[in-house]
């Protein structure tokens, strides 16, 4: 798909982009006979998801992968809501951390940190890479380089990982052979929006998903659940309507709760401060336990801008 057809797509109504997303719905779930899942987090665009499956299949099966670091309001909305199945990761976020290192500022540059902060004889080559933006035959490629902003991460004490998806959320899946609805939108980030640019809502390879709300926005979603009374964890508040934008009163994104990727993006109070306000003690374990608020503090020092790793 071009960049301009999913433009286009963007500025459809929501009554076209409730039909597109019904159709393609449809195309996935009978090129598998049925044999499908609906990825379900409880969150506004799962919740979303489940209620478009399930509009055109009622009897569609959900499946939760209960981290243990999702909010506990989510997960016992999540275990309300009917047929749905859970399951564990092996493997716990404390230890995750622990063995490889803290996710932060974003997948993409934790991993890039990460690379360098572990050298090994196999990883030459994707160190010099993440270090120099070429490749051992002398080819540029920018965009594989750890950002200049971002460097003073590679030298401190502490270590960086994006692995923590991958343990929690990825392997928990795999020998599953689960043929997945996803309710990620392309617009969350650079590596959903080119993926999805890359294979549209349907992808039918080795490891066939879904995406059919890849081309809404969040103001879409959340509209959705105004006018169609969808069911919501009530950890979002109440809905608040402002000329066209649909905007809940309490939160707007219900990630996993200890995770820093894209917190300087987000305006103040950040995740962290509402969550030292709405569940303290959580936040007590995340920044003394865990050790967040002395990456954190850590993150803050070393920042151009002393404003954006607030807790």
């Amino acid at each position: 798909m071009k960049p301009d057809e999913l433009k286009a797509r963007l500025q459809w109504s929501l009554e076209e982009k409730i039909e597109y997303s019904l159709e393609k719905i449809w195309e996935f779930y009978h090129y598998h006979s049925g044999n499908v899942i609906v990825s379900f987090s409880g969150g506004k665009d799962s919740s979303v998801l489940l209620w478009l499956v399930r509009k055109q299949f009622p009897d569609t099966k959900a499946l939760f992968v209960n981290t243990r670091v999702e909010y506990p309001e989510l997960v016992k909305f999540t275990l309300k809501t009917p047929n749905v199945s859970v399951i564990y990761p092996k493997y716990r976020f404390d230890k995750i951390i622990k063995n490889y290192g803290y996710p932060m500022v974003s997948k993409k540059v934790s991993r890039f940190v990460h690379d360098l902060q572990n050298p090994t004889v196999r990883n030459e080559k994707t160190r010099i890479l993440r270090d120099t933006g070429y490749t051992k035959d002398g080819r540029s490629l920018p965009r594989y380089k750890i950002p200049k902003k971002w460097r003073f991460m590679v030298d401190s004490q502490f270590r960086f990982s994006d692995r923590c998806c991958v343990f929690l959320k990825e392997i928990p899946l795999h020998g599953m052979k689960t043929n997945a609805f996803v309710g990620t939108l392309a617009n969350d980030s650079q590596r959903r929006l080119l993926g999805y640019l890359k294979h549209g809502c349907n992808w039918l390879g080795k490891r066939p998903r879904s995406m059919p709300l890849g081309f809404w926005t969040q103001n879409d979603v959340v509209r959705c659940i105004a006018e169609n009374d969808i069911p919501v964890c009530d950890i979002y508040g109440d809905l608040v309507q402002t000329g066209d934008v649909y905007e809940f009163s309490k939160m707007q994104h219900t990630g996993c709760i200890f995770c820093g990727f894209g917190v300087q993006f987000e305006q103040r109070p950040n995740r962290f401060e509402k969550l030292r306000t709405t569940h303290p003690r959580l936040h007590g374990y995340a920044m003394r336990k865990l050790g967040i608020g002395d990456v954190l503090d850590f993150m803050q020092k070393n920042c151009n801008n002393k404003d954006l790793f607030n807790y």
